[in-house]
């Protein structure tokens, strides 16, 4: 933990370095489902075989998060984030260069793998270095990275797949790790392994995270709450230009706006969350998000306004949504235990994210006639938010053991 002395601005020269690596993270991520039309037509790959390249991601990630849990809080955790942040962009570089599917398919388990453990790191990077009632700002910040993503990252990626096909976006963003490592390199603080005791067998860990009763009901919490996005956000491009023959500029212009409007709310979400407490904000911004997860799986042709104000208020909701719910399980969490149970909480995302493309995958059929299934995927994922919700209430509070800042 930083000295309580501490302030907002100085936590901000840690967290950038941070955000910087998540944004490429989320970049590699958001980048697969805006060019699923090309990817579909040029390597004919079926609505199934595009769900796999999402599954086999998130799967990967699960596994990652697992294998992280054992070591991850026995380490140095600088070296560990630089490490696999140079295998994650690696396996960047590779999809840009994969020949076929198979290639492909490999790259994106492995970058999986690799991202699940980035993932867990900067998690518990923030628990470390940030104070508990800071947190949810911090957070906030973390998950405004997304809505850049989509606000700078997607229209791009767009752009010049039209310039120069699908490989292209992924062959340019490999070019961008080498200045993220060397910030994170210079302004990231060493974390030492943290003090606890010995455990006779590795596995032992995943029991130890798991026996107190909030950690189970937080990792539960977490499944439900993304696997309710999952079986929505893969298909949403598809359906938007297969089904309602949205053009690839108005596509551009959806992430734009939903990115812009994620972007400007995320962070005072963060700070309104810190006031009126994680599970009351959650609980608001998980009933809101009911609507527009139901209204954009089962739009009708719209004129492009319509289009664009329904597809904004999801981007809007469904990402905020999730400020409060990351700041209730990081502070949920013994810090004795933080970056095993944030590796394990990063591998229950994934496998919520994979069991979600997959059923919609299965939902959701992309024929020559159109799409239909769609709704389906959206009424399951409203029912799995009203289950987050439930859940919400379900996690006891972690007793102070952390000091508070001035």
């Amino acid at each position: 933990m930083i000295p309580s002395s501490s302030t907002a601005r100085q936590d901000a020269w840690l967290l950038w370095p941070l955000a910087a690596i998540h944004f490429y993270h989320l970049l590699d991520l958001l980048m697969l489902q805006p060019l699923a039309p090309q990817l579909m037509s040029q390597l004919a790959l079926s609505s199934g075989q595009f769900a796999s390249l999402v599954t086999a991601y998130a799967l990967c990630a699960a596994l990652g998060g697992l294998i992280a849990a054992l070591f991850i809080d026995r380490v140095e955790r600088k070296r560990l984030l630089l490490c696999l942040f140079a295998l994650f962009s690696l396996m960047t570089l590779l999809c840009g260069l994969a020949s076929d599917y198979g290639v492909l398919l490999l790259a994106r388990g492995v970058s999986g793998l690799a991202g699940g453990m980035l993932s867990a790191m900067v998690q518990t990077l923030i628990g470390d270095l940030i104070p508990p009632e800071r947190r949810g700002r911090a957070t906030g910040l973390m998950m405004s990275m997304f809505s850049l993503a989509s606000i700078l990252g997607v229209p791009l990626a767009l752009w010049l797949s039209e310039l120069g096909g699908w490989r292209l976006p992924f062959v340019l963003l490999a070019t961008l790790a080498l200045p993220c490592a060397l910030v994170a390199a210079w302004r990231l603080p060493r974390r030492p392994p943290m003090p606890q005791a010995e455990l006779r067998h590795p596995l032992a860990m995943w029991g130890r995270i798991l026996a107190p009763r909030r950690h189970r009901a937080a990792l539960l919490f977490v499944c439900c709450g993304v696997f309710s996005g999952a079986c929505v956000m893969p298909f949403l491009a598809i359906y938007l230009t297969q089904a309602l023959q949205v053009s690839s500029g108005l596509l551009s212009w959806v992430y734009l706006l939903g990115g812009a409007a994620t972007l400007l709310a995320s962070r005072w979400v963060g700070g309104w969350s810190d006031r009126v407490g994680k599970p009351q904000a959650f609980l608001r911004l998980a009933g809101l998000s009911l609507l527009p997860i139901t209204l954009i799986t089962q739009l009708p042709p719209l004129p492009w306004y319509g289009l664009l104000l329904a597809t904004t208020l999801f981007f809007l909701l469904v990402p905020c949504r999730s400020v409060p719910a990351v700041a209730l399980v990081t502070s949920s969490v013994d810090p004795a235990l933080r970056g095993g149970f944030l590796a394990m909480n990063a591998s229950c995302q994934q496998l919520a994210t994979a069991a979600g493309a997959a059923v919609a995958g299965q939902l959701v059929q992309v024929s020559e006639q159109g799409v239909s299934g769609y709704g389906y995927a959206g009424l399951l994922g409203g029912l799995a938010t009203l289950a987050a919700m439930v859940l919400c209430l379900r996690i006891p509070p972690l007793p102070r053991t952390e000091p508070r800042t001035a």
